[in-house]
């Protein structure tokens, strides 16, 4: 996988989104998929995205889309990419 950041203006509204709230946008999980992704994460002392791991709610590709649209990072094929992901 290849990101690269994108400086596109109608993108800069996502930076203060919380993932959870990217996901459920994407159509990737529930409101109450993310309610108990989040209590799992206080519980185990996890971030958002390892306790969906953990409990087999997203892969990592689904966490890497949605942070990188949180952050406004472009991602592009790893195909593309000519080698191993890299971050541009």
């Amino acid at each position: 996988m290849t990101v690269v950041e994108d400086s596109s203006p109608d993108l800069t509204r996502d930076r203060g989104r919380a993932i959870g709230a990217i996901l459920v946008e994407q159509g990737r999980l529930s409101p109450a998929e993310v309610e108990r992704i989040c209590l799992f994460a206080a519980e185990k002392g996890v971030r958002f995205g390892d306790a969906a791991l953990r409990l087999q709610l997203l892969s990592e590709r689904d966490i890497d889309l949605a942070i990188a649209q949180q952050f406004k990072y472009r991602f592009c094929k790893e195909e593309a990419s000519m080698g191993s992901p890299t971050m541009l």
